[in-house]
């Protein structure tokens, strides 16, 4: 079957600001793990995510790679047709199962990426 992938958080920031951003994305996760987001949140979520795969779709190549993809994985064909509906039909409950089941403390990984100091 499909595995649920990876989950990543991106934060630019300066050398001195990184433990503030840390902290700042640890505590973010953790709100999402123990109290339901606003509706308003979830809304706004599904639309950026709904526009955003219009746009990456705009092209014939990436469009047959999709549809590649489903086919490789088994979904069939049809599976894209329903993207619109799945992301729709998402819930605050979901939102907070999912955090709670994928958001885990124990399994995060960090990379960090900068220039190198010079001793």
């Amino acid at each position: 079957g499909l595995e649920p992938g990876a989950f990543v958080i991106y934060a630019a920031t300066t050398q001195p600001k990184i433990a503030q951003v840390r902290s700042i994305i640890d505590e973010e996760v953790q709100r999402v793990r123990d109290e339901p987001i606003s509706p308003e949140e979830l809304e706004r979520a599904k639309t950026m995510t709904i526009a955003a795969r219009a746009i990456d779709l705009q092209t014939n190549l990436a469009q047959a790679q999709e549809a590649a993809s489903d086919e490789l994985f088994g979904l069939g064909l049809k599976e894209s047709q329903s993207y619109e509906a799945r992301i729709n039909a998402i819930t605050l409950s979901d939102v907070q199962r999912v955090a709670r089941k994928y958001l885990r403390p124990e399994g995060a990984a960090l990379a960090l990426v900068g220039p190198t100091l010079e001793q």
